[in-house]
């Protein structure tokens, strides 16, 4: 079987094309880029009866929404243990229960609006290759006692698959990331919000109300926020990391894992995603992270992601059907950065490792509170003018540093971490 390349996401699905901005015109809020928190922030800000437009560089949903895996989970990149340490257990209850508070968000934004997205309540797995795994998942469960998830230890043989034990948290989703996009956006353009592509957004002037210039056009706003891949405000690039994640897409037999999502607790780790398709069920798996500005080689990249799976499948018949790469934004301490950085009503929305799709609607619902005048108390741990701690930089550049070993070099050096 010819290896398709690019995601399934866009089969079936049809955005309807915007127009090139031209000319000049006004709104209340102008947003930059037109991907899963651009239209999420859009549509929120028009149910509060504000005017927004949406300037997307290329073409909306186009960007990192195509290429994620979609999960929307609170078992995000950085460890519970290691937010308790960085931030305090309060700030680190915090952080859980806003990606709780996002799942619901899009589930009552999918209900609301009868969106039919695949919309699926999961449990999470995490689980552990060998002993000392093994040992940092009893941590994580040590760490979680107290913490707004439902999650537990188990050792059994239900994942179908050999391991050394899991973590499962219930309560966890994932969903269908361009269906759920393009019906959003419907509902946003329904509330009065314009959308402009193929207008790159080239400056921002002014103090207020600003001047969102484009090659042939520009857009009057009191608020503008940036929710693009890479923001314009050059120094918030000292506080993040772009990242590349490799993903590939498999065929098995109906249930022979259980629908969920998971991932292991290697360096680099691993994700996939189970969805029943009918006969057979899909699974969707990435890995193999390394930095973007780090030379390696795509093939061996997508090649150890391949045995790690052929390794996982093992006994069980499987198809290897698709493949493609997506782009990961790492923020320096572990959460990402939301909210204005100097100037008070520019907003930011960035860092959101690999926990794009909660993210995305936490920075929505923040942004959106601040514009219409409400407090949200998720706020403060997201500033985006923040400046992360000492121990907290010493405490993430040691993980990135060991996904650099555990990436980069093991792709040029064609090694394998054996499981033990």
């Amino acid at each position: 079987m010819k290896m398709l390349k690019g995601t399934p996401w866009k089969e079936g699905v049809e955005i309807e094309r915007s127009p090139l901005l031209q000319g000049t015109i006004e709104a209340d809020a102008a947003i930059v880029g037109g991907g899963l928190c651009g239209v999420v922030t859009a549509y929120l800000l028009a149910k509060a009866g504000k005017k927004a437009v949406i300037l997307e560089k290329k073409k909306v949903g186009g960007g990192a929404t195509e290429y994620t895996t979609a999960f929307l989970t609170q078992v995000i990149d950085t460890d519970i243990g290691d937010l308790r340490e960085m931030f305090g257990d309060g700030k680190a209850a915090l952080v859980l229960e806003s990606h709780r508070k996002a799942i619901d968000l899009a589930e009552g934004i999918a209900r609301e609006n009868g969106i039919e997205c695949e919309f699926r309540r999961v449990p999470s797995f995490s689980y552990a290759n060998d002993d000392i795994e093994r040992e940092g998942l009893l941590a994580e469960a040590k760490a979680a006692e107290g913490m707004p998830i439902d999650i537990e230890f188990l050792e059994d043989d239900a994942l179908g698959f050999p391991n050394r034990g899991y973590l499962r948290a219930d309560g966890q989703a994932k969903f269908h990331p361009l269906k759920y996009l393009s019906k959003v956006l419907d509902a946003a353009k329904r509330l009065g919000v314009e959308v402009y592509e193929d207008s790159e957004v080239l400056d921002i002037t002014g103090k207020g109300p600003y001047v969102v210039e484009t090659a042939e056009g520009s857009v009057i706003a009191g608020k503008v926020i940036v929710a693009s891949y890479g923001p314009l405000k050059k120094k918030l690039y000292f506080k993040k990391a772009f990242y590349d994640s490799y993903v590939i897409e498999a065929e098995v037999p109906s249930g022979a894992f259980p629908e969920g999502i998971y991932e292991d607790n290697m360096e680099p780790y691993h994700y996939f995603r189970v969805d029943p398709m009918g006969e057979k069920d899909r699974i969707i798996i990435g890995g193999e992270d390394h930095r973007s500005d780090v030379p390696v080689d795509e093939l061996k990249s997508f090649a150890a992601l391949i045995e790690y799976a052929e390794g996982l499948f093992a006994g069980v018949p499987h198809g290897i059907v698709r493949r493609w790469k997506g782009p990961i934004v790492e923020p320096v301490d572990g959460l990402a950065f939301i909210g204005p950085h100097k100037d008070p009503n520019i907003y930011y929305a960035t860092g959101f490792s690999g926990n794009g799709m909660t993210y995305s609607h936490i920075a929505a619902s923040i942004i959106t509170d601040h514009i219409t005048g409400k407090k949200n108390k998720y706020a403060e741990i997201y500033d985006a003018h923040r400046k992360p701690a000492f121990k907290h930089l010493i405490k993430k550049g040691r993980d990135y540093t060991e996904e650099f070993i555990g990436g980069a070099v093991k792709n040029s050096l064609k090694q394998r971490r054996k499981k033990s």
